[in-house]
């Protein structure tokens, strides 16, 4: 499945649809113990939407920070880190592949997720663009709750799913 600057075949699309050489890292290397929830860090300069995500992913148990930007969510990277960082394109400042490099350096072992509403409309930041630069999944807005909890899920498991727990039942699921 090819992706280009202008195109995406779904909400949805992966590492895996640029080539076989741009597939996904896999789930984050981070250890963990029983009972341990994931840390999310939310990163959107829309308020509404900053607060939205924020909820769904609270009601399916994940702890969830929120940054206003990517200067605000590198200072909260100073402590080690989320395992999943979910990430809008356009914002001001540090936004597009530059901020995705830049979370990636702070956070290396995170899953992420870059988030646009430009995404297939020719304008703006295209998902080939934010999965070269590092995300591991790009979503269109307005995001679907099924499908970015799907996303989430994917990437990181259930809020207490162990890393290799999470890579068992998606490819059970495949």
């Amino acid at each position: 499945m090819a992706v280009d600057g202008d195109f995406i075949p779904s909400a949805a699309v992966t590492r895996q649809a640029l080539s076989p050489d741009m597939q996904a890292k896999g789930l984050p290397s981070v250890e963990r113990h029983a009972g341990q929830v994931w840390q999310v860090l939310v990163i959107d300069d829309e308020p509404l939407l900053r607060e939205l995500v924020r909820e769904w992913l609270e009601a399916e148990g994940y702890s969830v920070r929120t940054a206003v930007d990517c200067d605000d969510a590198l200072a909260q990277l100073q402590d080690g880190g989320p395992y999943l960082i979910v990430c809008d394109m356009l914002m001001p400042g540090a936004c597009g592949p530059a901020a995705i490099k830049e979370l990636r350096r702070h956070a290396p072992g995170s899953a992420l997720i870059a988030v646009s509403g430009s995404f297939g409309t020719g304008r703006g930041v295209t998902a080939a663009e934010a999965l070269s630069a590092g995300a591991d999944r790009v979503l269109a807005k307005p995001l679907r709750l099924p499908e970015f909890l799907r996303a989430v899920t994917d990437l990181i498991g259930a809020p207490h799913q162990a890393p290799a727990e999470a890579a068992k039942v998606a490819a059970s699921e495949a």
